[in-house]
């Protein structure tokens, strides 16, 4: 059963991950932002940031950056779930759930 201890471990690794980022990018950041500039400039500033650390995936492979507007639309509607909501929990939910997902697909 390594298979399944496998696909546990990079599942919780993704649960950990998004809730780490949703908790930095749109509960500290994104409460600050939002609350500052409101939902199209302060989400928009937000959805920047949280690109910055996505744009090393270039340095793995050049022909991966049509990943980058995907992740920004995803910042994007990340923060605004996060405005609409006032909490993190809906997006670290579903960021997770992305994450296994994109996982699962991509084999």
């Amino acid at each position: 059963m390594p298979g399944v201890v496998l696909v546990q471990g990079v599942s919780v690794a993704a649960i950990l991950r998004a809730a780490g980022e949703e908790f930095f990018f749109r509960g500290f950041l994104g409460g600050l932002l939002l609350r500052r500039w409101g939902l199209w400039a302060g989400n928009t500033f937000q959805a920047a940031l949280f690109l910055l650390p996505h744009v090393v995936l270039l340095s793995f492979d050049a022909h991966l950056w049509p990943v980058l507007p995907v992740q920004f639309l995803g910042g994007w509607i990340l923060g605004a779930v996060r405005f609409r909501s006032g909490s993190v929990i809906e997006c670290s939910v579903l960021h997770a759930a992305l994450n296994i997902g994109i996982g699962l697909l991509a084999g």
